[in-house]
């Protein structure tokens, strides 16, 4: 077996039982079947057979027979059976193994072992050695991503600053190239100088990044209603929300109000708001009632099938 031809059988099924047909097989107890295939190199079957292993035993010994099962698809580096043993490894909190096995790929930036190696560093506490890995390939998404997210509530904030890429919204023409290299990066910037105590300046990056170029960005002004929120910022959070912050602004400034126990506030508010026939706020203030045992008014401020 060769890594490049199992993946090319994985996604064509080419000489392999499909997986509705492994399963099957194993729920009939056709395991013959299954056990002539799997040695053959029939990923799917081997899978099947590891799985329904370790259901019928858990332990020690299941263990050993599942892995043994998968350990010549292991063999060949695919990162398909590589990253189903490590998680089958991290899951039996065998974090030394699974690291050891995820390693080679992920320092050689498989963004797969990436995602999946970090937070088992991280389950160990080696938070020097997650920005190692993740830190020069920080002008990526997803590793700055998991390297933000991760490094949390561990002081590290304003060097996992310097090592992402400068301030920048990406492209903002839908037709342009999309390069690796030219991503949005306020969202980690804004998250990163709050959990510093910055809030000030967080509010105020996502501020000047809401509208771009005469469009309104989502995400961003989710996160600042939401950091508004957070804050108890609630005088800026209302201005927001009749400010061109929309029903981002409304769902945050309503779910503060339904904390401080001002329910009927948090109606009111979405009640206005609904008044334009929005249904995501009718949603949202259908779901508020519901909470609190409205359910008539619930369902009357529910949208509309198909609204």
């Amino acid at each position: 077996m060769e890594a490049v031809d199992l993946d090319r059988r994985y996604r064509t099924y080419d000489g392999w039982i499909p997986p509705t047909v492994a399963s099957l097989l194993r729920e009939q107890g056709h395991f013959g079947i299954l056990r002539r295939q799997a040695a053959a190199g029939d990923w799917f079957c081997a899978h099947g057979l590891a799985r329904a292993t370790l259901v019928d035993d858990p332990g020690p010994t299941g263990r050993k027979t599942a892995l043994a099962l998968l350990e010549p698809f292991v063999a060949t580096g695919w990162m398909k059976a590589v990253s189903t043993v490590a998680g089958m490894l991290a899951d039996w909190d065998r974090l030394d193994e699974a690291i050891t096995l995820l390693r080679r790929a992920a320092d050689s930036g498989d963004r797969k072992a990436l995602r999946q190696m970090a937070p088992l560093l991280a389950r160990q506490g080696l938070i020097d050695e997650v920005i190692a890995l993740l830190g020069p390939r920080a002008a990526d998404q997803s590793p700055a991503e998991t390297l933000v997210e991760l490094t949390a509530a561990h002081g590290r904030d304003e060097e996992i600053a310097a090592l992402l890429p400068a301030v920048s919204v990406g492209p903002t023409d839908p037709f342009e190239p999309w390069r690796a290299d030219d991503w949005d990066t306020v969202p980690l910037h804004a998250t990163l100088l709050e959990r510093q105590g910055r809030v000030d300046e967080a509010v105020s990056l996502l501020h000047r990044h809401v509208h771009v170029d005469g469009v309104m960005y989502a995400d961003r002004a989710q996160q600042l209603a939401r950091l508004l929120a957070r804050h108890g910022r609630e005088a800026e959070l209302r201005r927001f929300a009749a400010d061109g912050g929309e029903e981002h602004a409304l769902a945050a400034l309503a779910d503060h109000l339904e904390e401080r126990q001002r329910i009927d506030e948090a109606v009111d508010t979405l009640r206005a708001a609904d008044a334009q026939g929005n249904p995501h706020v009718a949603l949202h203030l259908s779901e508020l009632l519901a909470r609190h045992g409205r359910r008539g008014e619930a369902i009357e401020a529910c949208p509309p099938l198909g609204g």
